[in-house]
């Protein structure tokens, strides 16, 4: 062999694990790229829950304040429970992320468990949640994977 091939076998050889390094970079850079994405879309979730949370609330403090036991006040009640879906919505699109594993599951576990526990158990929203054709799929088959309570979710 002459210094020739001995030079492109090793410029070859050079070439190789340079794009060895670069494919582990890229990697490696893709990795960190879905771990930031997957942390923002915890943070919209939060953002998403808190809003209708603090929407909920005013609706309920409109409907206990105005509500009188003679007067049935339509309207509030209807707010009230716009309020309601509103709320259940956001945890029904953040149970979809957590179905879809668009989220750090140990992660949302953790922050939302109990959470969605009191939603499905709560006197308000378990009507919501519980009844055979619920909108609310996606919180009900969270809720029976964590709880372990089979006889809670039904298909449609």
């Amino acid at each position: 062999m002459t210094i020739y091939e001995y030079l492109m076998i090793l410029f070859s050889a050079v070439a190789i694990i340079s794009s060895l390094i670069a494919i582990y970079r890229a990697e490696e850079a893709s990795k960190k790229s879905n771990e930031t994405a997957m942390g923002q879309t915890q943070v919209e979730i939060r953002s998403l829950i808190e809003s209708t949370r603090k929407d909920l609330a005013e609706a309920n403090v409109k409907y206990i304040r105005h509500a009188r036991p003679d007067e049935f006040n339509e309207a509030l009640r209807m707010a009230q429970k716009a309020a309601i879906e509103r709320h259940l919505n956001a945890y029904d699109e953040a149970c979809a992320k957590y179905l879809e594993n668009k989220v750090d599951r140990e992660s949302f576990k953790r922050l939302y468990r109990t959470e969605i526990k009191n939603l499905v158990e709560s006197s308000v929203t378990s009507e919501y949640i519980m009844k055979n054709e619920t909108d609310y799929q996606d919180i009900r088959k969270v809720y029976a994977e964590w709880e372990g309570k089979i006889g809670v979710y039904r298909d449609k």
